[in-house]
């Protein structure tokens, strides 16, 4: 239990919590929508990558005794599979980056109600 909520009751609890999930559906931060655009179109461009991959590494198996194709394909495939990796872990890093603004932003929503609550009382 946070610190200073010892003394409330659990009708006051609940009426600060439900203050605290409104604030935060209210401050949704122009950060966590840039991040959403971020996510999406990554994930796009990694899905695409990894179509390409599947696409040239078949390439690669039909066309495996002609070697002047062979080098450019592999190539290209490995190009694909570095490209897929990279969006995903921009993906990945960018929902542990959205994760923790929401959760500090619950943090300080939170204390700021706890602060009106004390004076208020």
């Amino acid at each position: 239990m946070r610190k200073g909520m010892e003394n409330l009751t659990e009708k006051e609890k609940l009426e600060l919590v439900k203050k605290v999930i409104e604030e935060v559906n209210k401050e949704k931060s122009i950060f966590i929508n840039y991040l959403n655009i971020i996510v999406k179109t990554a994930r796009c461009i990694g899905i695409i990558s990894l179509i390409c991959y599947v696409i040239t590494t078949i390439m690669m198996i039909l066309f495996r005794r002609t070697d002047a194709i062979k080098e450019p394909i592999s190539f290209l495939s490995n190009l694909t599979a570095m490209i897929a990796l990279i969006f995903f872990f921009i993906v990945i890093i960018s929902y542990s980056i959205k994760f923790i603004v929401r959760l500090k932003k619950k943090e300080k929503v939170l204390t700021r109600l706890l602060k009106n609550s004390k004076t208020s009382n």
